[in-house]
């Protein structure tokens, strides 16, 4: 399975080892086939060949989080099946099948489609912003989670609140909470000799450094890093609030 930022692309393989299904797949009566399945959005389809190695290709946005590819060789049309291959008891038999029978299968294969971070509107694929107990004080993070949780003073989360869904704040919003909350992440996460993560925002991390084709090494800076995953954010943030402030003047 390869992924780009329009589509995933899978390539499949298949090694069938039965001279009587392969029998039936050049004869045009049977299939190799792959069911693609995703729960979360509740995609499942079936993608079918007559060639062993084949490719096929989803939009990115069909897919999220697992996913389970199952081999299959399936049934084309309605035929009889006979075969030198079968056990003792069944030799001299033939079955009658009709299109669509399962012929022979594998165990699924599963993997998580991960979404790239791109913008504010689905940084929330990592980050959690969480209202903190504590009147007033220092912004804290958690980082045990499958999500890094911001965790907010009463006051702040208030304030964050109500400025959150005026689009002229919101690339300002990235920089004050996003990025100094990636740049903390960052610090342990790009040290050479640490484990691979099992949590989900150690992963996305890990694509999204590997897509941009950052050095993943304790030698850069996490600040750097964090400022190049979320697009130089400090840039977008005055432009946007100049944007914001030019159209209350027209």
């Amino acid at each position: 399975m390869v992924s780009s930022p329009i589509a995933y692309r899978f390539e499949c393989q298949f090694d069938l080892g039965s001279e009587t299904l392969q029998s039936a797949i050049d004869a045009g009566n049977a299939r190799y086939a792959v069911q693609v399945d995703c729960r979360w959005t509740s995609f499942r389809r079936v993608y079918k060949s007559e060639k062993a190695a084949f490719v096929f290709e989803l939009p990115e946005n069909t897919l999220r989080g697992s996913v389970f590819l199952s081999p299959y060789i399936l049934a084309e049309q309605n035929f009889t099946l006979a075969s030198e291959e079968f056990n003792d008891l069944f030799k001299e038999l033939s079955f009658p099948l009709r299109k669509s029978y399962v012929l022979a299968w594998d165990y699924p294969q599963e993997f998580y489609a991960e979404k790239t971070l791109d913008d504010l509107k689905n940084i929330g694929a990592i980050l959690q912003i969480v209202r903190s107990s504590k009147a007033n004080g220092a912004v804290e993070y958690d980082l045990t989670q499958d999500k890094i949780v911001i965790w907010l003073p009463r006051e702040d989360f208030d304030s964050y609140s109500m400025l959150k869904s005026n689009p002229g704040y919101q690339t300002s919003l990235m920089c004050m909470l996003a990025l100094p909350a990636l740049a903390y992440a960052l610090t342990d996460h790009l040290l050479p000799d640490r484990e691979p993560s099992s949590l989900r925002w150690g992963r996305v991390l890990d694509r999204r450094i590997a897509d941009l084709r950052l050095p993943s090494d304790s030698d850069k800076d996490p600040w750097d890093v964090a400022q190049k995953i979320l697009d130089f954010p400090f840039s977008r943030a005055l432009n946007s609030i100049k944007t914001y402030l030019d159209g209350l003047d027209t």
